[in-house]
C-alpha cells in the first residue's frame, strides 16, 4: 500500500471513529436531554403557547395591559367597549449552558442562559410596528453566572434583584403597575449565600443596573436617556432568609436607588431620584399551598413598573410618590388542577398628580391551571381592573384569558 492509500485509509477510519462518537453522544443527549461538548453542558427548553383574550371594557393595551382606560361619557366613551384578541407571542425558546469548572479557576462553576419570546408591545414604548403575522423577537434573558462556593457573580440581562416574586396570572404583563414591581434589565450582580442554622440560609445580593431600561425616560427630549445622562448606575440590594419555619417560609427585604439627569431643566430641576423599599414573602404551609406577597413604597417608580407608570410630574418637577403591593394564594386541589386568587394595588400620591393622572390602580384575579401531563398545560384566568383618575371618571374592565401551552 502506497503512502497516499495509507493516508486515505487512516482518514476513513478516523472519520468513522468520530461519527461513532458523535452518534453515541447524540444518543446520550436524547436520553438525558443534555448535550456535552468541550466540557460544556447544553440543554434546550421552551414552550408553544396560544392565548385567547376577551375583555368587556378597554384596557391600555389588549395583550400587555397595565390599567383600565377611563370611561368619560361626556366625550362619548362607551361604558362597556368590549374587545377580543388572540396571539402566540408568549411562545418561548431558550437554552442553558454550564460547566463544572473553569480551566484557570477550577473551583468555580460557570452557567449561562439565553431566552427569547415574541411579546413586543407595538406602541411608541417600543417603537415596534410589527403586525400579528410579523411578530418581533424579544430578548428576555442573556447572562452568565460564576459560582464559587458561597459567592456568585452575574453579568447580563435578567430579572431585577428587587421584587423577586410573581403573581400566578397575567403572563403578558405580570400585574405590573398594579402592585407588582420589577422587570428585566442589564446588570452586574454579586451575591453571597451562607448557612445560618438548621436548613436556614442567609442571602445578600447587590446589583448595578441600567436606569431607564424599561421607561426609556428622556424628559428634555435631547436624545439621551436621563438615567444614562446621570453617569451613575442604578443600585439594587436584597437581604433574604431561606427555609425558615421548617422550610416553609422565605423572606426578603430590598430596595433600589436610581439617578436621572436632564440637560435642560424640567420645571426648574435637572436632577431626579428614583427609590424604593419593599418586603417579599413566600409561605408554603403544606405541599398543596403556596402564599406569596410583596409590599413596597417609593418614588419615581415608572422604570420599575410602579406609580401606575408615572414617574415625574413635568409640570411641577415632583417625583411621584407611590405605595402598593400584592398577595396571591394558590391551592393544588388535584394533581392536575391548581386554583389561585389574588389582589394587587398601586396607589400614587394624589398631590403629586395633575388632573387626569392615574391616582390608583387595583385588580382582583382568579386563576385556573390544568396540567394534563406530557408538557400540555392549559388555563383560564379572570382579572378585574379598577383604575381611578384625578378629577375624572374611573375605568373598569373584566378580562378573561384562555391559554394553551406545550412545554418542553
Amino acid at each position: 500500500m502506497n503512502l497516499r492509500n495509507t493516508i486515505i485509509v487512516l482518514c476513513i477510519n478516523l472519520t468513522a471513529s468520530i461519527q461513532a462518537e458523535e452518534i453515541s453522544s447524540a444518543q446520550e443527549s436524547k436520553d438525558t436531554g443534555v448535550l456535552e461538548f468541550k466540557g460544556n453542558k447544553l440543554s434546550f427548553y421552551g414552550m408553544l403557547r396560544m392565548d385567547l383574550i376577551y375583555a368587556d371594557s378597554k384596557l391600555d393595551h389588549n395583550q400587555f395591559p397595565f390599567f383600565a382606560k377611563r370611561e368619560d361619557k361626556s366625550l362619548g366613551d362607551k361604558e362597556n367597549d368590549e374587545f377580543i384578541d388572540m396571539h402566540p407571542r408568549l411562545t418561548r425558546f431558550g437554552f442553558d449552558l454550564s460547566r463544572d469548572s473553569i480551566p484557570m479557576w477550577e473551583k468555580a462553576k460557570l452557567q449561562g442562559k439565553f431566552e427569547i419570546d415574541w411579546q413586543n408591545r407595538a406602541t411608541s414604548e417600543t417603537g415596534g410596528t410589527e403586525s400579528e403575522s410579523r411578530q418581533l423577537p424579544r430578548l428576555r434573558h442573556a447572562f452568565l453566572k460564576v459560582t464559587d462556593s458561597e459567592f456568585t457573580l452575574l453579568a447580563g440581562q435578567t430579572w431585577d434583584l428587587i421584587a423577586p416574586l410573581f403573581p400566578s396570572v397575567n403572563a403578558d404583563s405580570l400585574m405590573w403597575n398594579t402592585g407588582n414591581l420589577g422587570d428585566r434589565r442589564p446588570q452586574i450582580r454579586g451575591g453571597y449565600t451562607t448557612a445560618l442554622w438548621g436548613a436556614t440560609k442567609g442571602q445578600l445580593d447587590l446589583a448595578l443596573a441600567r436606569t431607564g431600561a424599561v421607561d426609556r425616560k428622556d424628559l428634555d427630549a435631547n436624545g439621551a436617556r436621563d438615567g444614562d445622562d446621570s453617569g451613575v448606575p442604578m443600585i439594587q440590594m436584597r437581604v433574604g432568609l431561606i427555609s425558615l419555619v421548617e422550610n416553609m417560609l422565605d423572606l426578603g427585604i430590598w430596595g433600589h436607588q436610581g439617578w436621572e439627569e436632564t440637560t435642560n431643566r424640567i420645571a426648574g430641576d435637572d436632577d431626579f431620584n428614583s427609590s424604593s423599599a419593599g418586603l417579599d414573602a413566600k409561605f408554603t404551609p403544606a405541599p398543596e399551598w403556596i402564599i406569596m406577597t410583596e409590599i413596597w413604597s417609593g418614588k419615581n417608580l415608572s422604570d420599575i413598573r410602579g406609580g401606575v407608570g408615572q414617574g415625574i410630574n413635568t409640570t411641577t418637577g415632583d417625583e411621584i410618590m407611590s405605595k402598593g403591593g400584592w398577595v396571591d394564594v394558590g391551592y393544588k386541589i388535584y394533581k392536575w388542577y391548581t386554583l389561585s386568587a389574588g389582589f394587587g394595588s398601586d396607589n400614587p400620591d394624589d398631590g403629586d398628580l395633575n388632573t387626569g393622572g392615574r391616582e390608583s390602580n387595583k385588580a382582583f384575579w382568579i386563576g385556573n391551571k390544568f396540567d394534563l401531563g406530557g408538557g400540555f398545560i392549559t388555563g383560564l384566568e379572570f382579572i378585574r381592573w379598577n383604575t381611578t383618575f384625578k378629577n375624572q371618571d374611573d375605568g373598569d374592565a373584566n378580562r378573561f384569558n384562555l391559554y394553551l401551552t406545550y412545554q418542553f
